[in-house]
């Protein structure tokens, strides 16, 4: 028996158009099993067209991209006690690969300790 856990994420308030290619929701629809010590993590595959950000453009844009290896958010908008890993985003953006394929490299939302207790957790039978 295999026991997965997963973190949801709200979708990106987008203001403006919506990304073509992900409908605003910012990921694919595709996750991918990452291992833990605890149960399999299932995370998702931020859009790369958009970054997770879930707009056609990005003149305006106030969401963190999967890109923002320097972000840093308003202070006005973080508590003072936001995680430091994740400076209050609640994932990191690791870079993964699709095995088997020679497909550009994915960029995976996984979720910060800090939000371990959001995780649903279910156990399946091997079939």
């Amino acid at each position: 028996m295999t026991t997965y856990a997963v973190v949801a994420f709200p979708p990106p308030v987008v203001a403006g158009p919506a990304c073509p290619d992900c409908g605003g929701l910012g990921v694919t629809g595709g996750r991918y099993e990452t291992a833990t010590d605890g149960p399999t993590l299932l995370v998702d595959v931020f859009c790369p067209t958009c970054g997770g950000c879930g707009s056609a453009g990005h003149d305006d844009c106030t969401v963190p991209h999967a890109w923002d290896d320097d972000f840093e958010p308003d202070i006005d908008d973080v508590d003072e006690d936001a995680c430091p890993s994740c400076q209050g985003r609640e994932w990191n953006a690791v870079q993964g690969f699709d095995p088997g394929t020679d497909a550009e490299p994915l960029v995976l939302r996984v979720p910060c300790g800090c939000t371990e207790g959001r995780a649903t957790t279910w156990t399946e039978a091997a079939p």
